[in-house]
């Protein structure tokens, strides 16, 4: 199968020629596509204040796909009216001579030490954080390139809680730092709200993809492909009627957030634009046949699929279908018990579904009960997508606590009694009592002692700019203090959710231990730097009754009852 808005949407995988841009101008549908972010804005002022003081450099850092290729691209003709020489390290040609290093040294010489107070060379160097990392991490740079090493170093040095987008120390050098510039924005103020959250690009280039314009190269090959004549539903054209509505467009996006939150997923521009592509046309539309391919073409089973893109491997993970609620099981047994989609199951919505497809979904539906399965998760996942709706109370509960974090509402501060509460629970214990740490050597196979530990509380660290929503950190890191002893916990949303787990009563097992080595790690820092003299708890296991007792270990190593 093969139509016009097949070849339209082919622009936008990654393997296209347009994908990867280095530069220079775009073309006319990469320019249509083109969707200005607010890093992009952040770019342009850096280039004017280096361009107000004749010289200096900018670095454009972020990972491989992030958007800096494209970006340069975008920004040619300021670029070029500002007079910025254009260094992009993923396309330069290596010298077999020199190594990536020396190459690097080369290219920024003007910059060095010695040159750069007095350089008027303009430069736009695009990087990526791995070949940074080892420039600055070279001894010969670190002599010769001391202060370009010293604006960096942050972006290098693990996890960041801070920004230099205005460093005043180093003038002529600007840092666009892209790692924390996210494909969404989180809107702090809007603490009330279930769902904080939206994505700006992933909105407009969904808008721009389904724009009823005649500019728009998509519109104009799917009215080029459709024909009411035809008799036989063609996937791709359903796909992207459905991908037109509003509501399916939303709850993607929403989606994608969760994805990327929950499961730490990393998604540049270059890997959205090519999940759109996926959940349009299926991988198989050159072999397909209606018989065996319809269920499986269509979006809203495309979006679930498991060897799909990566994003829709991780969105499969979100599938309604595996979320076990007790509405969920009504609703599908509804279904499974109906000989067609149910009068009214589609009520209530904020849209009007194509009477064309829902007729012949409907037609499958009462016509093959031998596949009434697939008729119904199909139905089942087109309502959800209709309506985005997270079932993880663990998810709508870190986004809230992030809005108290980031607007500095003092609730934030319940994350602090819940982490000082449950650390027992972490090894097995249900010992409910605040920064009770266990003594790892005075354990046996009937107990566990505990020492209470002297924890004074600390100020957070996070990146939260307000008037920047998608400038944000998606962790945020707790920070205590022991005696003289900084002790740091980085809280993300495993941790959150893991955290909210043993909370709500559950015991640490063994390999949950293991995949919270970040939790284990603050619990050892606080044992080691805890005195354990005085107070302890011994916990007997294994009995019904579960006694605890209070004890106190004298400094001479004798135990007594309190």
């Amino acid at each position: 199968m093969d139509n016009e808005l097949i070849r339209v949407f082919r622009r936008l995988r990654q393997d296209s020629k347009e994908s990867v841009n280095s530069g220079k101008n775009l073309s006319d549908f990469c320019r249509y596509m083109h969707v200005e972010r607010s890093v992009e804005a952040y770019l342009k002022m850096c280039m004017i204040d280096i361009n107000t003081l004749n010289g200096g450099i900018v670095l454009l850092a972020g990972s491989a796909g992030d958007g800096k290729s494209h970006m340069l691209s975008s920004l040619k003709a300021e670029i070029d009216d500002l007079g910025f020489v254009i260094y992009n390290d993923a396309t330069e040609s290596n010298s077999p001579q020199l190594s990536a290093i020396e190459i690097l040294k080369k290219a920024l010489v003007q910059f060095n030490d010695v040159n750069l107070i007095n350089t008027t060379q303009k430069l736009l160097l695009a990087i990526n954080l791995g070949k940074l990392s080892a420039f600055v991490d070279d001894c010969e740079v670190q002599q010769d390139f001391s202060q370009l090493v010293r604006a960096t170093r942050y972006l290098v040095d693990g996890p960041r809680f801070s920004t230099c987008r205005a460093d005043e120390d180093y003038p002529r050098i600007k840092i666009v730092d892209l790692s924390t510039q996210n494909l969404f924005e989180f809107y702090a103020n809007r603490i009330d709200v279930e769902y904080p959250i939206d994505s700006l690009f992933m909105k407009e280039v969904l808008d721009r993809v389904t724009a009823s314009v005649e500019s728009n190269p998509f519109y104009n090959a799917f009215k080029n492909s459709f024909s009411q004549k035809e008799t036989k539903l063609n996937p791709v054209l359903e796909n992207y009627k459905l991908l037109s509505i509003s509501a399916v467009k939303d709850s993607i996006i929403k989606l994608v957030i969760e994805a990327i939150i929950r499961f730490r997923l990393i998604v540049t521009p270059r890997d959205f634009l090519d999940f759109v592509y996926s959940i349009v046309v299926p991988d198989w539309i050159d072999r397909y046949v209606e018989k065996s391919d319809f269920y499986r073409s269509l979006l809203p089973s495309l979006l679930f699929q498991t060897n799909g893109h990566k994003i829709q491997q991780a969105l499969n993970l979100l599938d309604p279908l595996k979320s076990s609620t007790r509405d969920h099981d009504i609703e599908l047994a509804k279904l499974f018990a109906s000989d067609g989609i149910p009068v009214g199951y589609f009520t209530g919505l904020p849209i009007c579904l194509e009477s064309r497809l829902l007729s012949t979904i409907n037609n499958r539906y009462s016509n093959h009960r031998t596949n009434i399965q697939n008729s119904v998760q199909l139905v089942f996942r087109l309502k959800h997508l209709l309506q985005y709706h997270s079932d993880s109370t663990s998810y709508r509960a870190y986004l809230n606590w992030l809005c108290c974090i980031f607007s500095q509402n003092s609730k934030w501060k319940q994350i602090l009694d819940r982490i000082e509460r449950v650390m027992p629970r972490h090894y097995g214990s249900y010992v409910d009592k605040r920064l009770y740490v266990p003594l790892q050597n005075l354990q046996g196979s009937k107990y566990i002692l505990f020492s209470k530990a002297s924890l004074r509380r600390g100020k957070p660290e996070f990146i939260y700019d307000p008037s920047d929503p998608s400038h944000f950190s998606m962790s945020v890191a707790l920070n205590w203090t022991m005696g003289d002893k900084p002790i740091r916990l980085v809280l993300d949303y495993k941790l959150f959710e893991y955290l909210e787990s043993l909370n709500a009563g559950k015991l640490s097992v063994n390999y949950e231990g293991e995949q919270n080595l970040a939790f284990s790690a603050f619990i050892h820092d606080v044992v080691k730097n805890s005195e354990c003299k005085y107070r302890i708890i011994s916990l007997c296991i294994g009995d019904s009754s579960r006694q605890e007792l209070e004890l106190n270990l004298e400094e001479d190593g004798e135990i007594s009852l309190l």
